[in-house]
């Protein structure tokens, strides 16, 4: 073999023994609602507690979390995770790279944020018990001042309904502000 088609075959076998999960396909785009509840082996309302770790060259870094609500599964109360941002994304954020609505970075949870989490069950990972469904929309931010004693007594579906509606008006607040400061910005200049 000429080296020039064995040096690709080296990298990618030094990229999966130095990190396995970088190769790790994204599942694509928000695959529904039916599907990733699907995926999902538990589902909660967690406050990100502390970040353990950089990202990885996947993107993916360990988080410990303090768990408010279990919508899905068995989880404990606090716990370590492995996740990567992958929250609902629009046409506007794949147009414009590096424009989150979020508190965190295109690679990092804001620690100290709240998120409704979509996760599975780690595998062969002595450091996370779980990690984030691998698809957009398996994480999204809520307002710190959402009332839990809210989801009592609803249905899984009209729960999420209840936290992607408070998404939904939590992220339009946070625009309206950035766009206000802009604009007292702008009067300034």
């Amino acid at each position: 073999m000429r080296p020039h088609t064995i040096t690709p075959q080296i990298v990618a076998a030094l990229l999966l023994a130095l990190c396995p999960r970088c190769y790790a396909p994204i599942h694509g785009g928000f695959p529904g609602v039916p599907e990733l509840l699907a995926k999902s082996d538990a589902i909660v309302v967690a406050t990100i507690s502390e970040k353990l770790s950089e990202p990885d060259f996947g993107a993916s870094a360990y988080y410990k979390i303090y768990r408010e609500r279990t919508l899905k599964g068995d989880v404990g109360e606090t716990l370590s995770v492995q996740m990567r941002q992958l929250e609902v994304s629009t046409p506007a954020q794949e147009g414009q790279k590096g424009v989150w609505l979020a508190g965190a970075d295109a690679l990092s949870f804001s620690v100290g944020s709240r998120y409704v989490l979509f996760l599975s069950k780690a595998k062969d990972d002595a450091k996370a018990s779980f990690e984030n469904v691998n698809c957009d929309g398996s994480s999204f931010e809520v307002s710190p001042w959402l009332k839990l004693d809210s989801l009592n007594g609803k249905s899984l579906r009209d729960a999420l309904r209840i936290l992607l509606l408070d998404y939904r008006d939590y992220s339009r607040a946070r625009l309206k502000h950035i766009e206000q400061r802009t604009e007292e910005y702008l009067r300034g200049l």
